[in-house]
């Protein structure tokens, strides 16, 4: 997992590109002739409709002669154009009334480097400032700004969609499972094989390790909540698949498995986790086989994204079915013991009992209150509803 703690994102560009494409060759001669910020120029729209004509910064150009508003549009320039990042600021366009501009700033760094990021930050921090001060509009936009921001928008909604998704989560498995160590143990999994799949990929695929990756750089913006969302919904389902076969024996078999001796050496809570384990682990090995199989071919894409996409997710799947729901959640379970299947009287009696396994058809039917088709009155009213269809035809 440390790894991805170094995790950048981006949209894809020219220069994320694997670099035997002509988008990535053409990316690279352009920077090599006119620098890396020529790859990520900023555009700067300044609407000086509203320009204060007494701001201090104004009055010097005001007082020679200059027009309030062409006099905030070169001071707004040269400013741009002072901060450290920055190649150079230059207007490029006005209005025809001449109360708006566009600005041309060009870093020094390209799309992909940390530091285009933190000069975006910079110059929207400044424009703040500006505006505040001359009352004009200011707007910074552009391929590289717009990447920034969409990549901006899904980090902060992250942490809200992971904590949803964990959270209901939680509440379900306690009321299927009516344990308070199940969920946690769950819960605590997925995060821990979640980011190991982070961890990997940033390594790979980000960080280029032993040279595997022949165009290493940014991982595209929506894999994480990719890889959040589709991981999560495996791991949940391995999780029902083994823990509903332990809760299943340790509600109908162990007790009396260790009171008749046929546990062995095991206690109910051992035998449960032992027994169910061995009923669900074949399921859960097996579809996590396809699944891994699944998404390895999504490697051999030619999309960059798809693969960064296909090696996450199939690691994401490996790391969770098998160092998490099949080894880390039993052994867990054997060490907590009776625990695991601890639930106060009060919370139990609040929450709402869902039949996932079906056991209350089960009892039903065993009772006589429900029937199948292969029971005789079942057969019967079959027979003659058949017999009355065919008398109507007739």
């Amino acid at each position: 997992t440390l790894p991805a703690k170094n995790l950048q994102l981006s949209l894809p560009s020219d220069m994320t590109s694997p670099e035997s494409t002509t988008q990535r060759k053409s990316a690279e001669l352009i920077e090599e002739g006119f620098g890396a910020g020529r790859n990520s120029p900023l555009l700067v729209i300044v609407d000086a409709e509203n320009v204060d004509p007494e701001a201090e910064s104004l009055k010097p150009l005001v007082a020679g002669g200059i027009e309030p508003a062409q006099a905030s549009f070169v001071m707004i320039k040269d400013q741009l154009g002072n901060n450290v990042g920055v190649k150079h600021a230059q207007l490029i366009g006005a209005s025809e009334d001449g109360s708006t501009a566009q600005i041309l700033v060009t870093p020094t760094t390209g799309p992909i480097d940390e530091k285009t990021v933190q000069l975006i930050g910079q110059l929207r921090g400044e424009q703040s400032r500006i505006e505040a001060e001359t009352g004009v509009d200011m707007g910074i936009t552009g391929f590289t700004p717009i990447q920034q921001d969409v990549t901006d928008r899904l980090e902060g909604a992250m942490p809200v969609y992971l904590g949803l998704v964990v959270g209901l989560a939680l509440v379900l498995l306690l009321m299927v499972f009516r344990s308070l160590m199940v969920p946690l143990v769950a819960a605590t999994g997925f995060l821990l094989s979640i980011g190991a799949a982070f961890g990997v990929t940033v390594l790979f695929w980000q960080e280029g390790l032993w040279g595997l990756i022949d165009s290493p750089g940014p991982l595209i913006s929506f894999m994480p909540i990719f890889l959040i969302g589709v991981t999560f919904g495996l791991a949940m389902d391995y999780e029902v698949f083994i823990l509903s076969r332990m809760r299943e024996r340790w509600t109908k078999h162990s007790h009396r498995a260790v009171a008749d001796g046929s546990a062995g050496k095991f206690n109910a809570v051992e035998d449960s986790v032992v027994r169910g384990f061995g009923m669900g682990a074949r399921v859960v090995t097996a579809a996590a086989l396809i699944m891994i199989a699944v998404f390895a071919s999504f490697i051999a894409q030619p999309l960059p994204f798809i693969k960064v996409f296909g090696f996450a997710l199939g690691a994401g799947v490996l790391f969770d079915a098998f160092f998490i729901r099949m080894t880390l959640v039993p052994a867990l379970m054997f060490i907590t013991g009776r625990a695991t299947w601890y639930m106060p009287r009060w919370l139990d009696k609040v929450l709402p009992t869902f039949d996932v396994e079906g056991e209350k058809l089960e009892e039903a039917y065993a009772s006589g209150a429900i029937e199948t088709m292969d029971d005789e009155p079942a057969k019967e009213r079959k027979f003659r509803k058949a017999r009355r269809s065919r008398q109507a035809t007739q």
